[in-house]
């Protein structure tokens, strides 16, 4: 975390997500193409803190 002043703080991130290879048997319905799929994501992430003092 980065100090921004004495009370607030910013954090960054970045994240990936990659999930198991669907080989779905399909159907008429569905082109041959759409048979394998595989789902992924990035994320970036960016945060603030703010601390309360009594």
């Amino acid at each position: 975390m980065i100090p921004l002043s004495s009370q607030l703080w910013m954090g960054y991130g970045v994240r990936t997500y990659v999930d198991l290879l669907n080989i779905y048997a399909g159907n008429a319905e569905v082109p041959a193409h759409f048979r394998r799929t595989r789902s992924s994501a990035l994320d970036f992430t960016l945060t603030f803190k703010y601390e309360i003092r009594k």
